[in-house]
């Protein structure tokens, strides 16, 4: 893929918002697609080291596919971290 430029934005509610919006791709198996993908942060959970929000990704092009729900994420923690 590209590199791409995202948009971070607050709303009303005090969610954070970011978007990618149309970023090339060229995959293998898939062909060439153009990327979009929105997600928005409304929870932080500082004790758990985790966020959530909804998603939204889009691939259009050779291959199309979409999908979109809630996530929550949590980062990848290295032995090293643990210690």
């Amino acid at each position: 893929c590209t590199r791409a430029t995202g948009e971070l934005t607050i709303n009303e509610s005090g969610s954070a918002n970011l978007e990618y919006g149309g970023f090339y791709c060229n995959w293998i198996l898939i062909g060439n697609v153009v990327t979009r993908l929105r997600m928005s942060v409304d929870r932080i959970d500082l004790r758990e080291g985790s966020f959530a929000g909804y998603y939204d990704l889009r691939f259009n092009g050779t291959g199309n596919a979409g999908g979109s729900g809630y996530y929550r994420a949590t980062p990848l923690r290295r032995e090293a971290d643990e210690s």
